[in-house]
């Protein structure tokens, strides 16, 4: 069985209708935008038989050439700590040669708050930060690693770009999603008409998120289904 732990519903769901799969040998569990639950939730996969876990689902672009859509995997993924857990390679080299295509970085930051301001990122990215080797973020992946690391097991992650490094995240969109993976829609609506100016802003991140969520359905979804034939 192969173990995938994702974020959001939205992200489980896309997967789920194109991986016919999905509930036999292959099995999705959703940690809510939270390391701990992601830990957690890799730790019940492992322990349930997966003989390895990916970290699916939507990442922030700190690399400055990445665009919404985009699929990205990393060779290990850090935290501000300075701790660093690595990919299993043999894992990685399957998702490099599958149908995903996905552009490999050194290394993805792992955050336990979403990273919405544009200078956070250019932070991360700048040269003096100590993180330059990571091309992406997300609040799941070092929650996997953690729990492979415990067990000694293979993980990886295969990630779609939602946000690009030079668009910002509203404040309103930030600690809306619920345990269960769902969002809370009554946070950005009410952000919306306190601010509407920010209307065009969050039309270009919900075409940003489509295309993410379609590369989770399309590419991801094809080379998850072909590591599941190895």
């Amino acid at each position: 069985m192969i173990g995938i732990v994702c974020g959001l519903k939205s992200e489980a769901d896309a997967l789920r209708l194109a991986l016919p799969g999905a509930g036999t040998h292959i099995r999705i569990e959703i940690a809510g935008a939270s390391a701990a639950r992601a830990e957690a939730c890799a730790i019940a996969l492992y322990e349930a038989g997966a003989r390895l876990v990916l970290s699916v689902g939507l990442a922030g672009a700190l690399d400055s050439t990445l665009a919404p859509g985009m699929v990205v995997t990393a060779r290990a993924v850090r935290l501000a700590d300075g701790t660093r857990w690595p990919a299993d390679s043999g894992l990685l080299a399957l998702l490099l040669q599958g149908s995903a295509n996905p552009l490999p970085f050194d290394a993805s930051f792992g955050a336990d708050e979403a990273i919405g301001q544009v200078a956070k990122k250019r932070g991360l990215s700048a040269s003096d930060s100590g993180f330059t080797d990571c091309g992406f973020v997300d609040m799941e992946t070092h929650g996997v690693a953690r729990a492979a690391n415990l067990h000694g097991r293979p993980w990886a992650a295969l990630r779609a770009i939602a946000d690009d490094a030079a668009t910002p995240l509203p404040d309103w969109t930030l600690g809306s999603v619920r345990a269960d993976g769902t969002i809370d829609l009554a946070r950005p609506i009410l952000g919306l008409m306190r601010r509407p100016l920010d209307l065009p802003l969050a039309l270009k991140l919900a075409s940003a998120n489509k295309a993410a969520l379609s590369a989770l359905s399309g590419p991801v979804a094809a080379a998850i289904s072909e590591l599941a034939r190895h």
